[in-house]
């Protein structure tokens, strides 16, 4: 019992601190997961239920890479297995499984952190102190939401307890643990978290008491090993953010946690965070919230006082990570992003680093109970740590709120269901001045878009889009300014909203032949084409590829025969040789077969699938089918097998 117990108090703690989503009817843990992970699980729920591997969502932006979009973390665990259970007991139950996982990993975070507390060689009870810090911070308070996040705060901790041990033990596990504790923060779906998490472990290696270059390399090793582990999800998301419009984050955001932010770790509501409507702060209510509670912070400085050697490392660390932190929030932290490559500058979220600070911070709290208490009465640390920041950080806006009408269950979203699908396949919606919530969460009401709200938008299909709004290359959400626009309806858009009202517009067929061709030699002169006002997408299409002109005839008849997830097949009949147009999004990957015989897809109108058909009738099949991803596969499914073999190695002694 003595040995369990630690364990039995830290997961209590993180049962009690979700109570209100665990057992109250109607709370939710809201926003990003609510609205961008919750439609993720309905998709990925309901390719397996198709017996398919979740490759594409074409209810999204006329279709997009989803396995790529790394942040649906289809490869995760506990995400596969909510997605698993959704798809046999009801996507319904997804929104609890996927909150059941976040609890879980606020669990682990503070197991975890023991364990490590543990290791530095402090008692139970100071050991249990910290972890109860780290678990209830404001950190995990505020950022439930973000799932991949939390994930990466969570494995963070052991990846230290690993470092120590690879220190102190000779062999393989530690090394193989670290990787797969790299590998599983990078499965989580957020890279610049994983990138935190084996960056502070460096960090936290060369910081101990007589390092030595091993442990350096043995965790560059870990972390090479890592990618090897997840390259089945790292080379897709690589091209994806090569197609989107994520390769310019550098053209607007660099990001950073504001100074200001390190007031919430004395006064914690002193900008609203709790009352979201009210809220005055300079940055997102996420990246505002730092508190460990007035007794854990206490600790912290007791302990960097008193513990100066053991708490050297944590010092330094706690230093470092607020200041990486600020991102691009100071004159200094500017100029050294300045400096940086594009390509690791669109990587990077600077304000992830107050995850290493909070756990920097509880080791610290630990440290300090173990130095100013005597060890009978250092229990009592746990219930004051605890009870303090369940009474402020638990049951707030950012981790558990009363759930609003949900618009997949609405009754404009059941009308609209009703109208879409009376055509083979279901014709598309768009928006002028309406919710977000059509865009993200498509794959949840069945309602097929042409628009969408992710980071990892296709480059493409948003050059369509600002045919007809106004913005930057880099936006990922632009509803209809000009509806007039023939491009709206060029997108099979069939239905526009505005402020709840339904409007019917004159769609293109999502599958049609034209006889007249606009060449391009590349996406921009492609877009220019497109934005010209003698574009008429109704009798032409802009292809970018070398191929004979079409034949001057009469259009011929398309037939759908099947639309699925991520494949479609047609009957086409024409009298003369055509091109077949679609409002398919394309992306490498899609592949065409006419008869059985392989076909090239070219890019059409800037960003869909178009192929040249000869006369007659014949069967077009289309499929995505990533190129790379069967090599990526055997790749990633061999080192986890080459892992798994070496940890029943006997290891040598300590």
């Amino acid at each position: 019992m003595k040995r369990t117990l630690p364990y039995l108090i830290l997961v209590a703690e993180a049962v009690l601190f979700f109570r209100h989503v665990l057992f109250l009817p109607g709370y939710i843990i809201p926003w990003d997961l609510h609205g961008l992970h919750v439609p993720y699980g309905y998709l990925h729920a309901e390719a397996l239920s198709r017996g398919e591997f979740p490759f594409w969502d074409p209810y999204t932006y006329c279709g997009r890479p989803f396995f790529a979009t790394i942040q649906a973390a289809v490869l995760y665990p506990t995400v596969w297995l909510a997605a698993w259970a959704g798809s046999i007991f009801g996507r319904e139950h997804i929104e609890y499984l996927l909150e059941l996982s976040i609890v879980l990993h606020v669990a682990l975070a503070g197991i975890f952190a023991y364990l490590l507390a543990r290791r530095l060689g402090l008692s139970m009870w100071a050991a249990l102190c910290g972890a109860t810090v780290y678990e209830l911070s404001g950190f995990f308070a505020a950022h439930a939401e973000h799932m991949g996040v939390l994930i990466c705060a969570a494995w963070l901790p052991l990846a230290w307890y690993a470092a120590l041990r690879s220190r102190e033990q000779r062999g393989l596990r530690p090394l193989l643990l670290l990787a797969a504790i790299f590998a599983l923060s990078i499965f989580s779906g957020n890279p610049p978290g994983a990138a935190f998490v084996i960056g502070f472990t460096l960090l936290f290696a060369l910081l101990q008491p007589k390092a030595s270059w091993r442990l350096p390399v043995v965790i560059a090793v870990a972390a090479a090993f890592a990618v090897l582990l997840t390259a089945v999800q790292l080379v897709p998301t690589y091209e994806l953010t090569g197609n989107s419009v994520a390769k310019y984050r550098g053209d607007y955001l660099k990001g950073g946690v504001p100074p200001q932010a390190f007031v919430s770790l004395l006064l914690p509501n002193h900008y609203h965070v709790f009352d979201p409507p009210h809220y005055n702060g300079p940055a997102d209510i996420s990246f505002m919230f730092l508190y460990i509670g007035l007794f854990g912070l206490a600790l912290a400085i007791a302990g960097s006082v008193l513990a100066r050697k053991p708490g050297f490392p944590f010092v330094t660390i706690a230093l470092c990570s607020a200041i990486a932190s600020l991102g691009d929030m100071t004159r200094v932290t500017h100029a050294i992003y300045a400096i940086l490559p594009s390509k690791i500058v669109i990587g990077l979220h600077p304000e992830l680093a107050t995850g290493p600070f909070t756990l920097a911070l509880a080791m610290l709290a630990a440290l300090g109970i173990d130095r100013i208490a005597p060890k009978r009465l250092q229990w009592l640390a746990v219930p004051i740590a605890a009870i303090e920041l369940i009474a402020v950080n638990s049951g707030r806006p950012m981790n558990a709120m009363p759930s609003a009408a949900n618009l997949a269950d609405s009754a404009i979203a059941a009308s609209l269901r009703a109208l879409i699908y009376k055509t083979n396949p279901p014709a598309r919606i768009d928006t002028i001045h309406d919710s977000l919530e059509w865009s993200m969460k498509a794959p949840q009401t069945g309602v097929y878009t042409a628009g969408g709200a992710d980071v990892m938008a296709p480059e493409r299909i948003i050059q369509v889009r600002l045919a007809f709004a106004q913005g930057a290359r880099w936006g990922s959400y632009y509803q209809v300014e000009n509806p007039q626009s023939p491009v709206v309806g060029m997108m099979n858009v069939r239905y526009l909203l505005t402020d709840g009202r339904t409007t019917e517009v004159r769609a293109l067929d999502r599958f049609r032949l034209v006889t007249k061709i606009r060449r391009a030699q590349n996406m921009e002169e492609a877009a220019a084409i497109l934005k010209s006002d003698d574009f008429k997408p109704a009798e032409e299409a802009i292809v970018e590829g070398d191929f004979p002109q079409p034949a001057d005839a009469p259009p011929g008849r398309v037939e759908v025969v099947r639309y699925g997830l991520q494949s479609l097949e047609l009957k086409v009949t024409c009298a003369r040789p055509q091109f077949l147009v679609t409002s398919e999004t394309h992306y490498p990957g899609w592949r065409a077969w006419i008869d059985g015989r392989p076909q090239p897809i070219y890019y059409t109108d800037v960003a869909f699938r178009g192929l040249f058909v000869p006369a007659g009738k014949h069967s077009v099949t289309m499929r995505f089918q990533p190129t790379a991803f069967t090599a990526m596969v055997f790749m990633s499914g061999l080192s986890w097998l080459v892992l798994a073999l070496l940890w029943f190695l006997p290891d040598r002694p300590s």
